[in-house]
């Protein structure tokens, strides 16, 4: 292989690197609330091994930096059952379980909303057993949140 053609692909790898880690940056977008030291975290599209092992990373190394954060909202509302057919229910079953516990011992505590009843189906067929704090929609968990912490929004004024 001619030098000029080693150098091609070793530019077109360094390429293909830099668009995979814009893609796996937006595959995983950690949101500050307006409930302070409260996080979303908004799943959609497909669930598989990689990605799973993308958020799990992500999530423990925005909480390394942001020791303030205390509750994690996982919105499912975005994952459909055909959005699971790339992910054995099993594995779907031991991430959510490994994730609650791991964000639980570290003194962290995980909420989920918006479970499509097909997905839930599948986990409880895979013997799932763990309990999770869940709702059914991000309004009526973030709402729940900001009773719990007796928030109350400030409020700005926004027009002259």
């Amino acid at each position: 292989m001619s030098n000029d053609t080693q150098e091609q692909i070793a530019e077109l790898q360094k390429e293909i690197n830099f668009y995979k880690s814009i893609i796996s940056e937006m595959t995983v977008p950690l949101i500050e609330t307006f409930v302070d030291n409260t996080l979303l975290v908004p799943l959609n599209d497909h669930l598989f091994t990689a990605r799973n092992q993308a958020i799990e990373e992500k999530i423990v190394k925005y909480i390394e930096l942001h020791h303030s954060i205390k509750i994690i909202i996982f919105d499912f509302t975005g994952i459909t059952p055909k959005n699971i057919q790339f992910i054995d229910s099993m594995e779907l079953s031991n991430t959510l379980e490994k994730l609650n516990k791991t964000l639980q011992m570290i003194g962290i505590r995980p909420i989920y909303s918006g479970f499509h009843p097909e997905v839930v189906l599948s986990l409880v067929s895979s013997g799932f057993m763990d309990e999770l704090e869940t709702y059914s929609s991000y309004k009526i968990a973030i709402h729940k949140v900001a009773r719990d912490l007796n928030f109350v929004a400030p409020m700005k004024k926004i027009y002259d």
